[in-house]
């Protein structure tokens, strides 16, 4: 993001505070992150309508990161509440990037990825998801854009608890990950365990900023 950065949520619209993980193990940090996690989701909600964000999230990508040309791209379809990728998805096809979604392919498994253009059809998915049918082609993404509740810009998300994102990541190796959300999704210090996986980049409406992988604000 440009200037500013919101880093932690006051109560106006964005997720309440976000804590960096306390000690206390792995069942310590699955309650930290589920209360977080219900809180965010709230927030999400009561956010008002945002009907150009996703315009502009997509102006500040195409201008601030770098896209490896003819790259396929992953985004996602989103819940009516989510920050949409969708112009950004359209964006990058007319600069040439085949597009994909994913697929759940099962609890405790990575992301499966299908081929997808604008117009195509979807099929009912997992968790309310919408997914390109089983007879569209599979797709190894070089570029996933991340849905996230929350995330710091140390580049660590708040997820919706299924782990899938970060068994994804860790399998593509050196696929750049570009967080897509609200500014006021935005926090001070996102919960993390061990097997959590750092983005490269968040943007969102207004602006995108690269991740500093854990290192100090």
């Amino acid at each position: 993001m440009q200037a500013t950065v919101a880093q932690c949520a006051d109560g106006r619209g964005g997720p309440a505070h976000v804590s960096a993980a306390s000690a206390g193990g792995a069942a310590a940090l699955a309650a930290e992150k589920a209360v977080l996690r219900a809180r965010c989701r709230a927030a999400r909600k009561a956010r008002p309508p945002s009907p150009g964000a996703g315009a502009a999230l997509a102006a500040h990508v195409l201008a601030r990161i770098p896209i490896p040309p003819g790259c396929v791209v992953a985004g996602y379809w989103p819940f009516a509440d989510e920050a949409d990728p969708r112009p950004l998805m359209r964006a990058l096809a007319a600069r040439g990037h085949p597009l994909c979604l994913p697929v759940v392919a099962g609890r405790g498994f990575p992301l499966a990825f299908r081929a997808w253009a604008a117009g195509a059809a979807l099929a009912p998915g997992p968790f309310g998801t919408s997914e390109p049918p089983a007879s569209a082609p599979e797709r190894v993404p070089a570029v996933l854009l991340v849905p996230l509740l929350a995330a710091d810009l140390r580049g660590f998300r708040l997820g919706y608890g299924g782990g899938y994102y970060d068994r994804t990541l860790a399998g593509l190796g050196g696929a750049l990950a570009i967080g897509v959300a609200f500014h006021d999704q935005i926090c001070a210090a996102a919960p993390r365990g061990p097997h959590d996986r750092p983005l490269d980049w968040l943007a969102t409406e207004r602006g995108a900023r690269r991740c500093n992988g854990g290192g100090a604000p």
